[in-house]
C-alpha cells in the first residue's frame, strides 16, 4: 500500500517522458516552480502533505546530492523501485 502511495505520487511527479514538453523541460509538472528542468528541495516539498516525509524521498532520489533532482536521477530512482517493489510482491 505505501508503495502505491510513492508510485501514485511519482506519476504526478511527471515521469512520463512523452509528455514532457507539456510538463516543462524534463517533466517535473506541479514540482520545478522555476522553470530550470530541475527540482529544488523546497520546490519538492512545497507541494508535499508532509515535508518530512518529502524530504526523506527527496534525498533518496537526489543521487548526487546536489540538492537537484534531474530527469536521469528520477529515471534510476523509479527503476531502482520499480525493482524493489516487483521483487517485494514477488517474494
Amino acid at each position: 500500500m505505501k508503495y502505491q502511495h510513492i508510485f501514485t505520487a511519482l506519476l504526478a511527479f511527471g515521469l512520463c517522458a512523452g509528455t514532457a514538453s507539456a510538463k516543462g523541460k524534463n517533466g517535473h509538472k506541479g514540482r520545478d516552480a522555476d522553470g530550470d528542468g530541475l527540482v529544488s528541495l523546497e520546490e519538492f516539498t512545497a507541494v508535499a502533505k508532509n515535508a518530512v516525509k518529502a524530504t526523506k524521498r527527496f534525498e533518496k532520489i537526489d543521487a548526487n546530492h546536489d540538492g537537484k533532482i534531474d530527469k536521469t536521477e528520477k529515471a534510476a530512482w523509479r527503476a531502482n523501485h520499480e525493482k524493489k517493489r516487483g521483487a517485494k510482491n514477488n517474494g
